[in-house]
């Protein structure tokens, strides 16, 4: 899977390089996260976000105000989405919010997940935030 700066998202054949298919909806930037249960969750500069299971769209949720920039698998909650409108917010794959984090004072640009099963974001602020996504507390 691929995102584009077009606003779509492409699955590829990995040995014909060719695209397989093309999954549409989004109008600028798209970033991916595609799980190995058959789940894709697209996000966008558009600030709107796609479920599909099995390359099929389930669900579109309007879930920033502004451009999102990554998404983050968390294990047995979901997943996680950041964003420019400075929130990290937590979703199931039903595309319901779960948390959302404030604390940034900027852009909000990365995020990983660490060992500890703790978020780690870093932001426009200079400042890296480690949170507990199921209660929302930032440590």
């Amino acid at each position: 899977m691929s995102g584009s700066w077009d606003g779509t998202a492409k699955v590829w054949d990995i040995n014909s390089g060719e695209v397989k298919k093309t999954l549409e909806g989004h109008t600028h930037g798209t970033e991916v996260l595609t799980l190995p249960n058959g789940i894709t969750v697209t996000g966008s500069q558009d600030g709107n976000i796609h479920v599909y299971h099995q390359l099929v769209h389930k669900k579109k949720v309007k879930g920033h105000t502004d451009a999102i920039r990554k998404i983050v698998e968390i294990p047995s909650l979901g997943f996680a989405t950041v964003s420019n409108d400075e929130f990290v917010k937590v979703w199931d794959y039903e595309l319901n919010a779960l948390q959302t984090l404030s604390g940034h004072g900027g852009y909000v640009f990365c995020a990983c997940l660490l060992e500890s099963g703790d978020l780690a974001t870093g932001g426009d602020d200079c400042t890296v935030r480690i949170w507990s996504p199921a209660s929302g507390e930032l440590k």
